[in-house]
């Protein structure tokens, strides 16, 4: 014949398992860090920092060499001589605008065209009447 043996019953919990406080404790002479100790690892992270900066300040000039002055000192005359031509070349453009205006204003005042009613056509040469 066969045994029937009965299974165990199983409890399920309805609620996570509470771990038990631990009591807070003041730390003990062995386990503190006194103030100083931290006061001093800060200062010495501090200089060892200053030590840092110091050190590439010391390195921060480059020094180039005579050729690579030369090349800088020739483009920069290149640029200020670039830039004088510019400035004349300016005035030129200027100067004669101011005289193509002068121009066109003696012919208004020679063919007794009034400015108002009439254009000056660049192209084919002539005054004409504004649309």
């Amino acid at each position: 014949m066969a045994e029937t043996e009965a299974t165990p019953a199983v409890v399920v919990p309805t609620e996570a398992p509470v771990a038990p406080a631990t009591p807070v404790t003041e730390p003990t002479p062995a386990t503190a860090v006194p103030a100083e100790t931290e006061v001093q690892k800060a200062e010495d992270a501090v200089k060892a920092l200053e030590a840092k900066v110091v050190k590439f300040a010391e390195g921060a000039r480059v020094d180039i060499s005579a050729e690579e002055k030369l090349f800088m000192t020739k483009m920069e005359n290149e640029f200020l001589k670039a830039q004088l031509e510019i400035s004349n070349a300016t005035k030129k453009v200027e100067n004669a605008q101011k005289q193509y205006t002068m121009f066109i204003e003696g012919l208004t005042k020679k063919y007794a065209i009034n400015p108002l009613t009439h254009l000056f056509n660049n192209i084919e040469l002539v005054f004409t009447k504004k649309a």
